[in-house]
């Protein structure tokens, strides 16, 4: 396993990520092998799930994992056997040259043929979406290393890269 953490609406509920890209649930109430496994297909990750966060309320909640390349996806406990959602995460590759924390741009991939333009902000300056920008930049991977989601915010995160870079960004924004 590549991460794990407690569901938070149950003492005896691990979720554990792993480095083939599959998410595993565990009650240690019962026995020690997995109670739910994630799917290994194209609709998952690939890549080692190098974090794992519960947003929500005990009544609606989502698990959100992250792998290494990049890919952000977003699981319900009760249907697990792939996303509900994938997005790439990608950066601005000039704004970086500049020394500056870039925004992240993500492209819809799980929608039903759509993509919709995502804002997303970095830790300094406001920027629109790479999706709206009139002059193509060059985009780039995040390599992820970690992820945390604020106390009690269900949109806005905050991821690390391997580069040493600190990015902010939400699952839903406003007017979207």
């Amino acid at each position: 396993m590549t991460s794990a953490k407690f569901y938070p609406f149950s003492n005896s509920t691990v979720l554990g990520g792993c480095y083939n890209g599959q998410l595993l649930i565990w009650d240690i109430r019962t026995k020690s092998m997995p109670v739910q496994r994630s799917g290994i297909s194209a609709d998952s990750h690939k890549y080692p799930v190098c974090s794992l966060n519960v947003v929500g309320t005990q009544i609606a909640n989502n698990i959100v994992s992250f792998s290494n390349d990049g890919m952000m996806c977003m699981w319900d406990i009760k249907q697990f056997s792939k996303p509900t959602r994938m997005n790439k995460l990608s950066a601005n590759r000039s704004q970086r040259n500049q020394n500056k924390p870039t925004a992240l741009g993500a492209a819809n991939l799980g929608g039903v043929g759509t993509s919709r333009s995502i804002r997303h902000e970095s830790l300094i300056a406001n920027t629109s979406s790479f999706l709206d920008r009139t002059n193509k930049e060059e985009l780039h991977d995040v390599n992820i290393s970690c992820c945390k989601f604020p106390t009690a915010d269900a949109n806005n995160y905050f991821i690390g890269s391997l580069n040493g870079v600190m990015y902010k960004n939400a699952l839903h924004n406003k007017g979207n």
